[in-house]
């Protein structure tokens, strides 16, 4: 899973790299993407422990790289988690490590919604302090880019939310999970707003987070 977060965030990088673009700048993405794919490496080696079966899926992943004409990316190489391999195969999967998997994605969806809701909470706040406070234009600047990159700390909490949700909503029905959509629902798009906007927002709720409508005049 911690492989899948880097995979998503090297990917993340790589689509905000301009055509502009230092030397130094490539130089550390290539070593980053050189370093995840050596991790991927050896967790497939591990892998194949736990699941034998995943050799023929590696099989025809590396067929398939073969085939193309473009060298395989880190960030494209599947992981095959218990997940995955029951939502895109008929292959059998070990139940254990399906309720690892479950237990796992579920803490990660409750933690992304714990920084969502953060990020969110300093988005509005430092709205309010820019409108306020900041006149002149140099420091509209600097608080413009501080808020573009709570802006983007906002939209990779989402994506982390949106990657456990699909995961669990994977599993579910071979793990007999029925009620898990009520403390963990859907997530829209219409439902990343700040507690000032006029629409759904999420907030923590004894422990657990469900979603409310506040209508605010």
């Amino acid at each position: 899973m911690d492989y899948e977060d880097q995979q998503c965030h090297l990917q993340h990088d790589h689509s905000t790299l301009s055509v502009h673009a230092t030397d130094l700048q490539l130089a550390k993405f290539q070593e980053r993407s050189n370093a995840l794919q050596r991790k991927i490496a050896q967790w497939c080696m591990i892998q194949l422990l736990y699941f034998p079966s995943v050799a023929c899926l590696r099989s025809s992943d590396i067929k398939s790289s073969i085939d193309s004409t473009q060298e395989e990316k880190p960030t494209n190489i599947n992981l095959w988690l218990p997940s995955q391999i029951r939502r895109e195969t008929l292959l059998p999967c070990n139940d254990s490590l399906s309720k690892y998997e479950w237990d796992l994605q579920r803490a990660q969806a409750f933690d992304a919604l714990d920084d969502l809701c953060r990020h969110l909470c300093l988005q509005t706040h430092l709205y309010k302090f820019k409108d306020a406070q900041i006149c002149s234009q140099r420091a509209n600047t600097h608080a413009g880019i501080i808020i573009k990159n709570v802006e983007i700390n906002v939209s990779v909490a989402a994506e982390r939310y949106h990657r456990a949700w699909n995961t669990l909503s994977a599993l579910a029905p071979s793990l007999a999970r029925d009620a898990w959509t009520t403390e963990l629902p859907k997530l829209e798009e219409g439902d990343i707003r700040g507690m000032g906007d006029s629409t759904v927002t999420i907030i923590p709720v004894l422990g657990a987070y469900e979603c409310y409508r506040h209508i605010l005049p």
